[in-house]
């Protein structure tokens, strides 16, 4: 009988970090008041996440505001 131990808790650790980094990213991305994106090495993009909107804005402000300019 053979038994082969391996202590993963570095591995775990990182695994940890990447997971609350990702987590602290999204909702970042997720409540920016600007358009964020992610790109891959190539420029093709990945990902997009919309602008956030002020959840305090009535629906009128809001409304409005999305008139102010056209995109040139």
């Amino acid at each position: 009988m053979l038994a082969v131990s391996r202590d993963i808790t570095d591995l775990q650790v990182a695994r940890d970090q990447m997971h609350e980094s990702g987590t602290r990213f999204r909702n970042m991305a997720d409540n920016a008041p600007v358009m964020v994106w992610v790109t891959d090495p190539s420029g093709s993009l990945s990902k997009s996440f919309p602008v956030a909107r002020p959840k305090t804005r009535s629906a009128r402000h809001r409304s409005s505001e999305a008139k102010v300019a056209p995109a040139l």
